[in-house]
């Protein structure tokens, strides 16, 4: 008859030394840190929707501020812009804007918030051992509900002006639009974690971007078209990667037709940007709680 370790320990009186548990290697922790994060979803969606809740504690209006903020912002937008276009139709310039601005804030909203994760987060990281990825998915939770309410102001701006949609606009272009709207969000995840752990270390480059942001609107084609303004402004189109987040979710709609080179960039930036955003994270990890 075999006995089991726990039964020998008994037998002999003395106990046998356990064996060393196996670390995950430092490049490979970070993607660790991601899957326990996932799996604490619990947390992390109760953590945001007390976030969304508690911003607008004792207001009259509560959760109705956030899409009527919306509304007047890109109302605003719409009301300056469309005097300065004639060449097309006043439907299209407005479902034009509306679109891109929305993607705009998702984007922007969701880098800025990420400059502060950790530092925003020090209390947290220094007291308890939760997965640094569970602020990460707190954070865009908590944005995608605020921007779950921008969405009805934007579909009641597709059906008003539905006369600026593309004829080719069908059923397929509706799943790519879905599809573009998931790889923001996935997107935002690790824009946050490598963005918050360069600026946990470099507090400048928190400073840095928070400046360039202003800049980068107007070099986004979020309510100007590059053949408004010339080649110039093609070259911007190309190069800035914003564009190409807008485009994968406009172009279907307003053109018709699947955006080949801008899901080509989105999909470099997500797999290359994933990769670099949890392999930082693993090397860094025991550092960050110093840094902040």
């Amino acid at each position: 008859m075999s006995l089991t370790t726990e039964e020998i320990t008994v037998v002999s009186g003395q106990a046998l030394p356990t064996p060393p548990k196996k670390e995950t290697p430092a490049v490979l922790s970070g993607f660790v840190d991601f899957w326990q994060g996932l799996k604490r979803h619990e947390l992390w969606l109760n953590l945001a929707w007390e976030d969304l809740v508690q911003s607008f504690y004792r207001t009259k209006l509560g959760l109705l501020w956030v899409p009527l903020a919306f509304l007047l912002r890109v109302s605003i937008f719409v009301v300056i812009f469309r005097q300065l276009v004639d060449s097309e139709s006043a439907d299209r310039v407005v479902l034009y804007i509306t679109i891109g601005f929305l993607i705009w804030e998702v984007l922007i909203t969701g880098l800025t918030d990420g400059l502060s994760l950790f530092t925003s987060n020090g209390n947290w990281i220094q007291a308890s051992s939760m997965p640094f990825s569970i602020f990460s998915f707190q954070q865009t939770t908590t944005n995608l509900f605020r921007f779950s309410l921008h969405a009805v102001i934007v579909a009641g701006a597709i059906y008003l002006f539905r006369n600026g949609i593309s004829d080719q606009f069908d059923l397929t272009d509706v799943a790519f639009m879905a599809l573009a709207f998931i790889a923001i969000v996935v997107n935002i995840t690790w824009v946050q974690i490598f963005f918050g752990i360069v600026c946990a270390r470099f507090r400048d480059v928190q400073h840095l971007i928070g400046s360039l942001i202003r800049v980068l609107f107007f070099l986004t084609p979020v309510i100007w078209r590059p053949v408004q303004i010339g080649d110039f402004a093609d070259l911007i189109h190309q190069l800035n990667p914003f564009t190409h987040y807008i485009e994968i979710v406009r172009t279907p709609l307003l053109d018709g037709h699947f955006p080949t080179t801008s899901w080509i960039v989105v999909g470099v930036f997500t797999v290359v940007g994933h990769l670099s955003a949890w392999i930082l994270l693993g090397l860094t990890k025991k550092k960050v709680a110093f840094w902040i």
